[in-house]
């Protein structure tokens, strides 16, 4: 994060003067990995996720209606990709309990464009793959100094055990 400095305790303050600690970031970055690697995060959204950076502060629908026309495709596609952003917790926006709020981008939101400015995945490379995700997951849980505990199924039909994450990887 450009402008951000570590101060005591692992409390890192941005140039906005917000304070994020260590933790938080790091469980941002697991739980982002977690949701690429789920395939629930695909690059269309990433670049829809780039387009709200540009046009932060928008309210959605003014952003629904700049993103429909600027790319051409129907306000239900923007508005749905841009409510998908939302729901994973890479936006903040309004929605029709609390209208007024404009959209901008979250800690979470942030750590995945750091992610995908270099080679589309940053530090994944090209290796997209669910098992290399899973394997970066756990490198971050290690080092980061966050122990989370994982369920892991038995069952091999269960998409959400590690069955289910290395499903498709074929080994050299």
């Amino acid at each position: 994060m450009q402008g951000a400095g570590l101060t005591k305790g692992g409390i890192a303050k941005s140039s906005n003067g917000r304070q994020t600690s260590c933790e938080t970031i790091c469980k941002s970055l697991i739980e982002l990995v977690d949701l690429l690697a789920k395939r629930r995060l695909g690059m269309k959204q990433l670049e829809y996720l780039a387009k709200v950076k540009e046009n932060s502060g928008l309210l959605f629908y003014q952003l629904v209606n700049k993103l429909s026309g600027e790319l051409h495709v129907p306000k239900s596609t923007v508005r749905w990709n841009i409510s998908k952003l939302r729901d994973y917790g890479m936006i903040i926006a309004g929605n029709k309990n609390f209208k007024g709020v404009p959209v901008e981008l979250t800690e979470k939101g942030k750590i995945a464009l750091l992610l995908t400015k270099e080679n589309r995945l940053g530090p994944l490379g090209n290796y997209s793959c669910p098992k290399a995700l899973f394997e970066t997951k756990q490198q971050l849980q290690t080092h980061g100094g966050l122990m989370i505990k994982q369920k892991r199924s038995t069952r091999s039909n269960d998409s959400t055990g590690l069955e289910g994450l290395t499903r498709g990887w074929r080994k050299k």
